[in-house]
């Protein structure tokens, strides 16, 4: 995306369409984040802090989830470029307008990273079509753990990888790519296996133009991908697969949220040609947030992004364990398929992170590999020691395995989508632990020639369903949104299924309704339907999963990701003051907020103090008019100081159209 510079005369314009166009397409303020709202209270006037922010309008890609691969990644990749192109110069103009430095284009997620001071956040805030705003934080590259050398390429037999070498798959014609460290182009196991060319590497630091790595990690990961057998042993799964990479980690070891969210969208479109295929086939992630048993959504969008756009994503599951509920993000985020890591007796590491999902309570991690001593490629100094290898530990050298073992699938069934690639290699993985999929090992440890064998004789998944997955956006709540599932046998057998159920999740937000698919049985090729209507209860983001076991030759279970946003679209909400701001006693100072639906003529304002109601400030006043109302108040002069202060408003003939602000101001003498 190309965004021109414009003269003064242009940016008033452009600020004047957008506060018009911005404030007819949102009902309430951005969102700012609370580590950005804590940033703020601690920065003076003049300083300045990197943010992301996000705008509301991004298009739905999952409208383009079933076209054929190529044309489903041109449609995604024009959809995302083309709202961009409509939405983000107006942002760009607003923040060089008020000084705004280093402005980053983020089309993938619909939004901009910038380093601004924080009255241009206070203004951007302000403005209804802002999404969000939030920190652009900066993550650690991580270090896998060096141990003592076994015997080499125990990991490649483990998982198979020389018995698919056998009958001619090695990975050829298909690309794989890391967003890692880096990668040493001067490792012989390594040299021959890059794609080459302008669209094969990328470094949002702009520190290296060509492939480079100051750390080892993304060196370490790649061998385990495609590493050949220069130092006398083969090394790598998939070695006849090329790669491409992005270094999101800076030669100091740190990548910047933003750098992450520029080398996904790297990824989405390489050549920055919407029309050309050139996005790999399989993206491996070694690295997580650090927030152990937490939900981070922050790379939501870019993993949704490639999954949809069928591009496999493969995570290391964490380091974290030995603890139940360990889990990372972004590898437990929805559409993320983690890996964690075993010994060569198919014991699980040590400190592998371990389930349940904190994102939506499912099995974690999807399954095991080899991630103990495994021997891989090192740094090679800039070639001055050719055959550097490493024998090292963790899930980072555990997901690669998976990567290489898709890219081997991919090489003998090149139409297989990215469900049927994860749950091929699920159904196909051997058992460890306790019986069936477990929050310790998964489904179970990696095998690829029994996921081959499984495709080849047409056991791998046998139903499929159309549209795979849905996510039905904001709905109000206690409203229904109804969406129609096509269930089809995909296989050459009859198929019996069993009765539809939603797990996880609420069934009673998720309900299947209109089921002609439960107990039936299907021949070759045939198709049943049934509804989910999806009737949120509460605010907030919701998961569930549609499942359906069947029976044929084998048993297995069709699951559709299920996902939806709870919201009170009637509802007033407090605009100002909302956390930051301070009012001195004496002044007279304008209350503000917004509404949407019909709250009824008036409106009470109330003050909080420490979450205890201190004074009525209004009982009756209009509620305004145009979706926004304000009042004048005069702070009297004997009101207590304090910085915990808050303002509810609420309608005085409907309760239910209430809003307390979202943080403390300040009230000072």
């Amino acid at each position: 995306m190309k965004i021109n510079k414009i003269g003064f005369l242009g940016i008033l314009l452009v600020l004047g369409f957008l506060l018009a166009f911005w404030g007819t397409s949102a009902s309430q303020a951005a969102n700012l984040s609370p580590a950005l709202e804590q940033a703020l209270s601690a920065m003076g006037p003049d300083e300045e802090i990197s943010i992301i922010i996000t705008l509301n309008g991004k298009p739905d890609i999952a409208a383009f989830k079933n076209l054929p691969r190529d044309l489903k990644r041109t449609a995604i990749v024009s959809a995302l470029r083309d709202a961009a192109d409509r939405n983000l110069p107006p942002l760009q103009a607003f923040l060089q307008a008020r000084g705004g430095e280093n402005i980053r284009p983020l089309w993938i997620i619909h939004g901009m990273a910038a380093k601004v001071r924080p009255e241009v956040i206070r203004a951007l805030a302000a403005l209804p079509g802002v999404e969000s705003i939030r920190l652009d934080n900066t993550l650690q590259a991580p270090g896998p753990v060096e141990t003592l050398s076994v015997t080499p390429e125990w990991n490649l037999t483990s998982v198979q990888a020389p018995e698919l070498w056998g009958l001619g798959y090695t990975g050829a014609g298909v690309v794989v790519a890391a967003m890692d460290t880096g990668v040493d182009l001067n490792h012989p196991d390594l040299i021959s296996k890059y794609r080459g060319g302008a669209n094969s590497w990328y470094d949002p630091n702009g520190e290296h133009p060509t492939p480079d790595d100051a750390s080892g990690h993304g060196t370490q990961v790649m061998g385990v991908i495609v590493g050949g057998d220069a130092g006398g042993t083969a090394i790598g799964v998939a070695p006849g697969a090329q790669w491409i990479a992005a270094k999101v980690f800076n030669d100091a070891g740190q990548a910047s949220y933003s750098a992450i969210h520029l080398s996904f969208q790297w990824l989405l479109d390489p050549d920055s040609i919407p029309a050309s295929n050139d996005a790999p086939d399989v993206v491996n992630i070694s690295w997580g947030l650090g927030n152990v048993n937490d939900c981070d959504t922050e790379f939501q969008p870019d993993v949704a992004a490639l999954t949809t756009a069928g591009i496999a994503v493969v995570f290391a599951a964490g380091n974290s364990g030995p603890n139940p509920s360990t889990s990372i993000s972004p590898g437990n985020l929805p559409g993320a398929f983690a890996v964690g890591a075993v010994n060569q007796f198919n014991n699980i590491y040590t400190y592998s992170s371990r389930g349940p999902c904190a994102c939506d309570g499912t099995i974690y991690p999807d399954m095991t590999a080899p991630g103990v001593s495994i021997r891989t490629s090192n740094l090679t100094y800039g070639g001055a020691f050719p055959n550097s290898y490493a024998t090292v530990s963790g899930t980072s050298v555990a997901a690669p395995h998976a990567a290489g073992s898709m890219a081997l699938l991919l090489s003998a069934f090149p139409s297989l989508t990215i469900a049927e690639l994860e749950e091929t290699l699920k159904a196909s993985a051997l058992d460890l632990g306790s019986a069936g999929a477990d929050n310790t090992y998964g489904y179970g440890l990696l095998k690829a020639k029994d996921a081959y064998d499984g495709l080849s004789a047409g056991t791998g998944p046998e139903v499929s369903a159309t549209p795979p997955s849905k996510n039905y956006g904001e709905i109000e709540i206690g409203y229904a949104s109804v969406q129609a599932f096509t269930i089809t046998n995909i296989s050459d057998n009859g198929v019996v299924l069993g009765n539809a159920v939603i797990s996880p999740g609420n069934p009673a937000e998720f309900i299947i309704q209109n089921d002609s698919c439960s107990g039936i049985t299907l021949i070759s090729s045939a198709s049943c339907t049934l509804e989910v209507s999806f009737v949120p209860g509460s605010e907030g983001a919701k998961t569930a999963g549609l499942l359906i076991p069947y029976t044929s030759s084998t048993e297995s279970a069709l699951e559709v990701p299920l996902s939806g946003t709870g919201v009170r679209l009637n509802r007033i909400t407090v605009a100002s003051p909302n956390g930051g701001e301070s009012w001195k006693t004496g002044t007279t100072q304008t209350i503000r907020w917004t509404y949407t639906g019909n709250p009824g003529s008036y409106v009470k304002i109330h003050l909080y103090k420490g979450g205890v109601l201190n004074k009525t400030i209004a009982s009756k006043v209009s509620k305004g008019s145009n979706g926004a109302g304000s009042y004048s108040w005069k702070i009297p002069v004997k009101t207590t100081p304090g910085d915990d202060y808050r303002i509810k408003i609420t309608s005085t003939s409907n309760a239910s159209y209430t809003d307390m602000s979202d943080n403390n101001f300040r009230i000072f003498k």
